[in-house]
């Protein structure tokens, strides 16, 4: 059973994370362009599209993800499907959220794109924390998880040099 005081520091350290998240996701959005190191570029914006900005706040969370993993959830068995769940959501939910509200204004503002930004990193530690808290043991999904997360981290550093010919990818 997951113990009160197990569950209050669960739920600060990923309330925390959102904030973290934020922060890390406005640093690798200018990190590439200030720097010009070409590893930087894997995780970095390196145009403003959407799909930039998607994989700006990926890896934000999933550098989080990995001090979180390393300091404390190691031992917890629902950490990487909660994890898996919670970073799948920033690809759908972004670009879902930017298109949507771009629809009906037909243009885009810099502080509607920031809050989109700050609530991916807010519902993906939500989910997170509600499967990593949760009573359900979701074990048999960790190896399906973690092939999920190597999967989406391949996507963004492969389309970040070979973007498809598709509007998600086009310089706003």
């Amino acid at each position: 059973m997951y113990s009160t005081r197990i569950r209050t520091t669960s739920f600060k350290l990923e309330f925390a994370g959102v904030f973290i998240i934020f922060i890390l996701t406005c640093i690798l959005h200018f990190l590439f362009q200030y720097t010009k190191i070409f590893m930087f570029s894997l995780v970095s914006a390196i145009n403003e599209s959407v799909w930039e900005h998607v994989k700006i706040s990926f890896w934000a969370a999933l550098i989080f993800a990995l001090y979180e993993y390393f300091r404390f959830f190691y031992l917890k068995s629902n950490f990487a499907f909660g994890k898996a769940l919670g970073l799948l959501f920033i690809p759908f939910f972004i670009p879902t959220a930017f298109y949507g509200y771009t629809y009906f204004t037909t243009k885009h503002y810099l502080w509607v794109d920031i809050l989109i930004s700050f609530l991916a990193g807010f519902f993906c530690q939500l989910i997170s924390y509600l499967i990593i808290s949760s009573e359900k043991k979701f074990t048999r999904y960790r190896m399906l998880s973690y092939i999920t997360i190597i999967f989406l981290a391949w996507l963004f550093i492969m389309f970040t040099y070979y973007p498809p010919d598709f509007q998600i990818f086009a310089v706003i």
